[in-house]
């Protein structure tokens, strides 16, 4: 099974909240890392001792928050495909969306960079791709074009 016949089956109707939970808890996540719970608001001295350690502790326990959020979504949604699930399954429907979320960034990221996207979410900026260009040459092109004279090699100083 390769990864097509898998987002084939991901994205037909009947796992639609697979899909749904996993990209909220994505994009959440995303915002979380890079706005709510920052390195500053982890280690900054100005804020008092018990708001330092909210933010600390927010921070070194992300990896946590969608598999939490995703069983809080398991209690409140149970059987999400109507097939009679009991709170065991849906746990570990959800549970894999949460686990699939802190991956999907990095691999969408990935997929964009390939085709020459850079993907950003809203409000938060994105560093420019570089332009393709073409290939640089390399010394023994450029010795063969008469373009530059190769450098002395250089001494090594250290020897006795």
């Amino acid at each position: 099974m390769n990864l097509d016949t898998i987002a084939e089956q991901l994205l037909t109707l009947d796992h639609w909240p697979w899909v749904a939970v996993c990209a909220i808890l994505t994009v959440i996540g995303q915002f979380a890392s890079l706005k709510l719970f920052t390195r500053e608001r982890a280690y900054d001295e100005s804020a008092g001792k018990a708001m330092r350690q909210i933010w600390f502790w927010g921070r070194e326990t992300l990896v946590l928050h969608p598999l939490c959020a995703s069983a809080l979504i398991s209690i409140g949604w149970l059987d999400p495909e109507g097939k009679g699930w009991t709170l065991a399954p849906t746990l570990a429907y959800f549970g894999s969306a949460a686990v699939a979320s802190l991956f999907a960034w990095s691999y969408l990221k990935a997929r964009a960079k390939k085709k020459g996207i850079n993907l950003a979410l809203p409000g938060m900026s994105a560093v420019p791709l570089p332009q393709k260009s073409e290939s640089p040459k390399s010394e023994d092109e450029e010795l063969a074009a008469g373009d530059t004279e190769r450098p002395p090699p250089e001494e090594d100083d250290t020897k006795p």
